[in-house]
């Protein structure tokens, strides 16, 4: 199935790059507190492909967040998920239905 134990080539249009086994699609929701109004929680959602299990690119995002931003971080949740990988390309749906 993959070309070889570690990568997969991942075809985007003519791009193609290699992508570690270990990579997946990282959600991390971020509660902070309002820099003016501690004693509210404002939720921030940051997505991106990140390597687990270090999750190095998640971790440079909260040290910036924790340098450079005001709002001090209260708690961050982390869901990870496998990234879904497509022989064929997608095509549009021709229908669209609204149900009530």
């Amino acid at each position: 199935m993959f070309p070889c134990q570690h990568h997969n080539v991942v075809k985007k249009g003519k791009d193609m790059r290699i992508q570690s086994l270990d990579d997946r699609l990282v959600t991390a929701q971020i509660l902070y507190r309002l820099p003016d109004f501690k004693s509210l929680l404002q939720t921030y959602v940051w997505q991106n492909i990140d390597t687990l299990p270090h999750y190095p690119k998640l971790n440079g995002f909260l040290d910036f967040w924790e340098t450079k931003l005001e709002g001090k971080l209260y708690r961050v949740t982390i869901a990870a998920s496998g990234l879904v990988l497509f022989d064929k390309p997608f095509r549009h749906a021709n229908v669209s239905l609204l149900i009530h």
